[in-house]
């Protein structure tokens, strides 16, 4: 280690290790420092159950917002698979179980799907017409996401086109994203549908005035022009490990357990005063880059720092290992297809609005949205062959609607990372003209299952 550096970059999340490996690339000479015994930040995958060899995501798990551009420029060796399945949502209407398969690979699938469930073809050529507004979108405003960040304004000029570049504009960006949804779509189910990618990991609802349900929305889908999550094989440590590899390879230099001490950002000089080894060091910097949150940054420069109420996260994560499926009471449907998309329950339209309100109440929602994801039927290299072939299975419930109060309150003597042992207990949806009811069973073959609180919902 040397006395001083082009740049120091603080935090080895995927973001840092970005940053570490174009600068290496550029000539500068980088320092790297992480807290950490790994290297990753939320992007790691780790063996969470020490008894069975299964390495989850314990915090990311999708990637979309990472730029093609970058995997190519830093010639990355990842494989991103294309989920089959976009999403099932399980509803119960005039007596039988029954389910909204959504295909990622066919449109015909799709539109009988949703046929089923509201009876006309109108609803699907909607929600097609809604979301070419956020294709739009996308296609105006992901190239400029490697670029100086555009002022508002020039912005909207790009969008002053055409008629539907003007409502994409107005619809995500200037008004509620709930004007949108509910001019565009009747059906309870599927304005629900819509309104996850909106709120899932923020505390928000349809017409909140802040706007910040349409941010979420937005991030949600614009990635690479599509919007589509794709699952990086072997885990999101598998991206880290490339992003490592290619930081090292261009001479970046890495350091972790690093316990940081001081920043001296004043005047013309940048240093970095951490212990290492019970060592304490210095070292000096050109440009120093913080890959970790203002809150941190604010205690080590000395300056209060005041959250915005709109950065109160809503989320809590369970990482599960099975070992089967969990069995659907819509029966037609086999598991591996309902699970291997986004599985919703819960997330009616109106029954999400029921719900926040209820939480902001500083109540327990009576029925609290979810989300669950099943990694291994996309990728299955995660698990150890012996676990493969017993037919395991990871899987990972996300609820929403949850404040931070109110959470501390829903898990008596539950901790951040503390293993949890799941009871059996069936999952409710919300449909059109439907009461909620139980949609499917978890078995009692969860063998753990590992609790986070999350402040965001964890994607890349």
């Amino acid at each position: 280690m040397k006395a001083k550096y082009d740049v120091i970059i603080l935090g080895a999340g995927h973001n840092g290790l970005v940053a570490a490996a174009y600068l290496a690339r550029a000539g500068l000479s980088v320092l790297l420092l992480e807290k950490n015994d790994y290297i990753g930040g939320a992007t790691t995958s780790q063996k969470v159950f020490p008894d069975y060899d299964a390495r989850l995501s314990r915090y990311s798990y999708l990637v979309s917002l990472f730029p093609e551009r970058i995997i190519r420029d830093l010639g990355l060796n990842l494989e991103l698979r294309r989920r089959a399945i976009a999403s099932f949502t399980p509803y119960v209407m005039n007596g039988p179980h029954n389910g909204l398969l959504l295909s990622n690979v066919s449109e015909e699938m799709s539109r009988q799907s949703m046929f089923e469930l509201t009876g006309n073809q109108t609803e699907y050529e909607q929600m097609k017409k809604f979301y070419n507004l956020s294709r739009v979108f996308a296609e105006r405003v992901w190239d400029t996401m490697l670029e100086p960040l555009l002022p508002k304004e020039e912005f909207r000029r790009r969008f002053n086109v055409d008629e539907v570049s003007r409502e994409a504009w107005r619809s995500l960006a200037e008004e509620p994203l709930g004007r949108v949804i509910e001019r565009y779509l009747q059906n309870d189910l599927l304005r629900g549908l819509v309104l996850t990618d909106a709120k899932v990991g923020i505390f928000t609802y349809p017409h909140d005035p802040s706007l910040v349900q349409n941010r979420c929305f937005l991030y949600h889908l614009i990635g690479n022009k599509t919007g589509e999550w794709k699952v990086p094989v072997g885990g999101m440590g598998a991206v880290a490990s490339e992003l490592e590899l290619a930081a090292r390879k261009s001479g970046a230099e890495m350091l972790t357990n690093v316990d940081l001490r001081a920043l001296n950002v004043n005047g013309t000089k940048r240093s970095v005063e951490f212990e290492i080894d019970e060592k304490r060091q210095t070292v000096e910097a050109r440009y120093l880059l913080v890959n970790f949150g203002r809150n941190i940054l604010a205690k080590f420069v000395g300056k209060l720092y005041q959250p915005n109420t709109a950065d109160e996260g809503s989320v809590f994560k369970i990482n599960m290992l099975l070992r089967r499926l969990p069995k659907l009471k819509a029966a037609r449907y086999p598991a591996a297809e309902a699970f291997c998309g986004t599985f919703h329950s819960d997330e009616g339209y109106e029954q999400m609005n029921v719900s926040y309100d209820q939480a902001r109440e500083g109540r327990l929602p009576n029925k609290t949205p979810c989300e669950v994801y099943c990694h291994t039927l996309t990728d299955d290299s995660i698990l150890a062959p012996e676990l493969r072939s017993q037919g395991f299975h990871t899987m990972t419930l996300f609820e929403s609607s949850r404040r931070r109060n109110s959470s501390k309150a829903s898990i008596s003597g539950c901790k951040s990372r503390s293993k949890i042992v799941l009871p059996s207990h069936a999952m409710g949806v919300s449909a059109s003209k439907a009461k909620a009811r139980s949609t499917s069973r978890m078995p009692s073959e969860c063998i753990m299952a590992t609790f986070f609180r999350t402040r965001r919902r964890g994607r890349s």
